[in-house]
């Protein structure tokens, strides 16, 4: 937020003051706390320039030690900035000069912090670890201070250029000082230089008197820099407070919104600070009397923080969620979000919020099917406006507690005004976080019929078509997450989604070009095979299609490829299951196996996806038979038997388990097609093993050879 009040300056404008001329230099030069960016122009013309003027020789000595130490912490990891310092007002030179004997015997910390300065400049380019050492009289000195440890990063800096460890290093016998140090040299040096400077306040201490009472109140509102822990008691007993009592109803509308705001970004993430919020000050039904209809026309922008808030607020706490759902008319003001006519901002935020509700299990089965959230989002996914953001503090507070998501769903009318407001992509996240709740999925979801909503939004979108602006993106990636939610096997919303084209949409959101989209189609049809019946998995693979399979597993996406595997897992499932599908599609179940297995590049958990559907196929009655003719796959199989990683050991032992299995019909004609292999011969030699679940699956699988 950039505040246009004439009174009000934004925490960085005051941060940037803080490194003016007239300040105190101990204020100028206090701790990096990295709210900026290394390439933010107040960093490269501001900050850069004052530090490097503040280690000119004629400052004191004071200023030059911390400004050599900030300039440190600044250059350490960024490589331009390195270059930069590098080469402005002859800091190497300047830097150099500190190491020399000093008649005032104050060139130790001088020295400390310079060693430290050059070990940043020269971590990573090798023109500047060059003039650094090529710079007269400082290998010199590099070596003399290795008699105190804490010169020991410069050497190690500079030790990573190839042609200076030949040349230089070797010269200077650099390595009798560091063989000293690690055979015991005295105690190491690390000074952390503390101000008691009566007049120098740390930035700190600043940011904390910047949300005074006695402060504008745009001031307080800046957003949070993240230079603080959840746990600070700035932000517990300052912070947090002050955003609460500004949501208040009697609030001008522009601080509620920016309190909301910053509250959402707040408690996204961290569960205490959810759980704090949640019950402070009657926080929830305050936030729901945002969404009640407005004669001022001005509750749209309202509503947008509102579900951001209770997305946030809902994200992982389990009974925070249910006390969102159980506020009166929430639900329904939700839902009628996804539909809000007035902007995609209010849209993605409802649909925010929807998303962190449905990830409880209880509301899916209830709540969401009562409202018929699937259906907006079925609509936003095949085609919705242009995305933004309001529901999403309830999405932050609800994000990983279960108790916060109850709470959020309990609010009175909540659940109403989420669904309401899913029209607007921006309210999306929060069902979103509350759709992690087992028990709101199983009761609000189903009661406010959150499908319903989802499903127009998802439907709105144009049909295969990505998003026209990355606010779209967003919106249908939520959208599509709590769909997501609302597909797992337990949800009621699971059927009528279906029952409404929700197999051909996650079939069109895998062609799509985002990744995140991609991800969540192939994920939500996952979810769909899981235990389905006969006539779902067809018509997943019918829609889906094998060209589009194949394509998805060559996806550079990891997670994608896994889904995807997760996939062809839960359709060959159930013996009946297998037999059919193997009967239409053997050819190209076999070929993707191959295709993953014999890919250098997967890593261990993709291949053992593949092991895994080999064995679904070898538990088919006649579907193992693909396998058995084909003297490839068993080969790999005896591969992976003797491979390096267990797991990988393991699941094709469990497949093997599944081939000579004594109870299944023709299991003794397989086993010996086996042993001649070497197979059985590789299973004496893995009895051995000292891996307690590998020598278990050996032993069951010896154990079905009939002549053992």
């Amino acid at each position: 937020m950039t505040s246009d009040d004439p009174d009000g300056k934004s925490v960085l404008t005051n941060l940037g003051q803080l490194m003016g001329r007239d300040k105190n230099t101990l204020i100028q030069l206090d701790e990096y706390p990295q709210a900026l960016t290394a390439t933010d122009s107040r960093v490269v013309y501001r900050a850069l320039p004052c530090l490097i003027q503040l280690c000119h020789k004629d400052r004191p000595t004071r200023e030059k030690v911390a400004a050599a130490e900030t300039l440190a912490c600044l250059t350490e990891v960024d490589t331009d900035l390195q270059r930069l310092a590098s080469i402005s007002n002859h800091l190497i030179p300047t830097l150099a000069e500190f190491l020399k004997p000093n008649p005032q015997n104050i060139n130790q910390i001088l020295s400390q912090s310079d060693f430290r300065t050059f070990a940043s400049l020269g971590a990573n380019d090798e023109d500047i670890r060059k003039r650094i050492i090529e710079t007269e009289n400082l290998m010199e000195q590099v070596v003399s201070g290795l008699q105190d440890p804490g010169a020991v990063r410069c050497p190690h800096s500079l030790s990573r250029s190839v042609q200076q460890l030949r040349t230089t290093f070797q010269d200077h016998a650099v390595w009798r000082p560091l063989m000293q140090l690690l055979h015991g040299a005295d105690k190491g040096s690390d000074a952390t230089m503390t101000s008691d400077d009566p007049d120098g306040k740390s930035v700190l201490t600043n940011l904390g008197q910047l949300m005074g009472r006695d402060k504008n109140t745009l001031i307080q509102l800046d957003e949070y820099p993240q230079a603080l822990t959840a746990t600070d008691s700035r932000v517990v007993y300052r912070a947090l407070p002050c955003l609460i009592q500004l949501c208040h109803k009697d609030r001008p509308t522009r601080e509620k919104v920016a309190a909301a705001e910053t509250l959402a970004c707040l408690t996204e993430v961290d569960t205490d600070l959810q759980r704090l919020a949640s019950i402070s000050n009657h926080l929830i039904p305050t936030l729901a009397e945002f969404l009640k209809p407005n004669p001022q026309n001005i509750n749209q922008i309202l509503s947008q923080s509102d579900f951001r808030t209770f997305a946030s607020l809902g994200a992982n706490d389990e009974d925070i969620r249910k006390r969102i759902i159980e506020t009166e008319n929430l639900m329904e003001q939700v839902v009628s979000g996804l539909q809000d006519p007035g902007g995609a901002k209010v849209r993605l935020a409802a649909v925010r919020c929807l998303h962190s509700l449905s990830r409880s299990v209880q509301q899916l089965r209830t709540t969401f099917q009562d409202h018929a959230v699937w259906r907006p989002l079925m609509q936003l996914l095949h085609g919705a406006d242009k995305g933004s953001d309001d529901f999403r503090t309830f999405a932050s507070l609800g994000a990983n507690d279960e108790d916060i998501r109850k709470r959020i769903i309990e609010t009175e009318n909540l659940m109403e005004q989420v669904v309401s407001g899913l029209q607007d992509p921006g309210a999306v996240r929060c069902p979103h976080s509350l759709s992690r709740s087992v028990q709101q999925l199983r009761t609000t979801f189903q009661d406010h019929a959150v499908w319903r909503p989802l499903m127009q939004l998802l439907h709105g979108a144009d049909k295969g078509s990505d998003g026209k602006n990355d606010e779209e993106d967003d919106l249908l990636t939520v959208a599509s997450g709590t769909l997501c939610n609302l597909l797992l096997e337990f949800s009621p919303s699971k059927e009528p989604i279906l029952e409404s084209g929700g197999v051909e949409l996650l079939c069109s959101l895998t062609k799509r070009s985002d990744p995140a989209l991609r991800l969540n189609g192939i994920w939500a049809l996952m979810n769909v095979a899981f235990q389905a019946e006969q006539r779902v998995k067809s018509q997943i693979l019918t829609c889906l299609g094998t060209d589009q399979i194949f394509r998805l597993l060559a996806d550079p996406e990891l997670a994608v490829l896994m889904k995807t595997l997760g996939l062809l897992r839960n359709l060959l499932s159930t013996k009946t299951h297998i037999d059919r599908i193997m009967a239409d599609h053997a050819a190209h179940v076999m070929q993707a196996v191959i295709l993953v297995l014999e890919d250098p590049v997967h890593p261990a958990d993709v291949k053992e996806q593949a092991l895994c559907i080999l064995a679904n196929v070898a538990d088919g009655d006649r579907a193992r038979d693909h396998i058995m003719a084909n003297e490839d796959v068993l080969k790999k199989l005896m591969d992976y038997m003797m491979h390096s990683n267990v797991k990988l050991q393991v699941a094709a032992i469990f497949c093997v388990c599944n081939l000579v299995w004594r109870e299944e019909a023709g299991a003794a004609q397989r086993q010996a097609r086996l042993k001649e292999l070497g197979l059985y011969r590789i299973l004496l030699q893995l009895r051995h093993t000292k891996d307690t679940q590998l020598f278990d699956k050996v032993k069951t699988a010896l154990a079905q050879f009939f002549d053992a």
